[in-house]
C-alpha cells in the first residue's frame, strides 16, 4: 500500500511542478534606481522644458553593464552623460529564467 500513495505523490508533483514554476520562468533584470540619481551639470543652462533620456543596458549574468546605448537623447549631449554616467555604475540584477542569470537588455528613462 505504501508504494502505491508514493507512486501517486511522484505523478500529481510531475504534473503539478512544471505549472507552477511556469509562472516564475522568467523575471525581466533591473536596475536599483533608488540610489542612482544624477545631478545637472552646473554647465547646462535650465530652459524649462522638460528633458528625458533613454537607456538600454545589456547586463550581464553577473549584473554588470556590459553594453550601453542611448535610445533616445535628452537634446542635450551634457545631461545624457551625467545620467549614463551614474547609471553605468548602478546595481543591475540580470534577468533569470528558471532560476539562472542570463544575459538580457534593461530599459532605462530619466527625467530631469
Amino acid at each position: 500500500m505504501q508504494l502505491i500513495k508514493s507512486s501517486v505523490f511522484v505523478c500529481c508533483l510531475a504534473i503539478f511542478t512544471p505549472l507552477a514554476s511556469a509562472q516564475s520562468a522568467i523575471v525581466k533584470g533591473y536596475a536599483d534606481i533608488d540610489h542612482c540619481v544624477p545631478v545637472r551639470p552646473d554647465s547646462v543652462v535650465e530652459d524649462g522644458k522638460p528633458k528625458a533620456v533613454s537607456f538600454a543596458f545589456l547586463i550581464g549574468e553577473d549584473g554588470k553593464v556590459q553594453k550601453t546605448k542611448v535610445t533616445k537623447s535628452s537634446g542635450n549631449k551634457q545631461l545624457d552623460e551625467a545620467a549614463l554616467v551614474v547609471f553605468e555604475n548602478c546595481k543591475f540584477y540580470p534577468s533569470l529564467a528558471y532560476g539562472q542569470p542570463q544575459i538580457s537588455w534593461v530599459m532605462l528613462t530619466y527625467r530631469w
